[in-house]
């Protein structure tokens, strides 16, 4: 087994300077990380300190990849609690729209989408009947 000096020389010696690599330094020497700081460490360590460069590693399996700090595409994004229930809520209100839309049955052609309007009052009409 590895003693944590001598890792500590390999990740100095081998290691590119990347996100991460503080991170791993620390956790090895000890010290508590922030959840970020432990994803950020474990991509560095599990990229092989990022020896052959800062690339994306391509693992979409891996369920700290949407976290990933050289991913490609869209980044991974933290709501806050209030965030996240309004995100939450604007989804659910475009889902239900949408789900309406694709039950809604379609307008027959022969029908016109306009409807027609009487240029008489409902007062006058009724007039009319009494009369």
């Amino acid at each position: 087994m590895v003693d944590r000096k001598d890792r500590i020389r390999s990740i100095q010696k081998y290691g590119k300077t990347a996100q991460g690599r503080q991170e791993l330094l620390r956790h090895v020497e000890g010290e508590r990380l922030t959840l970020r700081q432990m994803v950020l460490a474990k991509c560095y360590e599990c990229m092989a300190y990022y020896g052959d460069g800062k690339t994306d590693c391509k693992i979409p399996l891996c369920p700290l990849y949407p976290m990933m700090p050289f991913k490609k595409g869209e980044k991974y994004r933290v709501f806050a609690k209030k965030e996240k229930s309004v995100a939450r809520k604007s989804r659910q209100d475009k889902d239900f729209h949408e789900d309406a839309l694709e039950a809604a049955p379609e307008p027959s052609p022969a029908k016109s989408s306009k409807r027609a309007r009487s240029t008489h009052s409902p007062r006058a009409e009724r007039k009319a009947k009494t009369a």
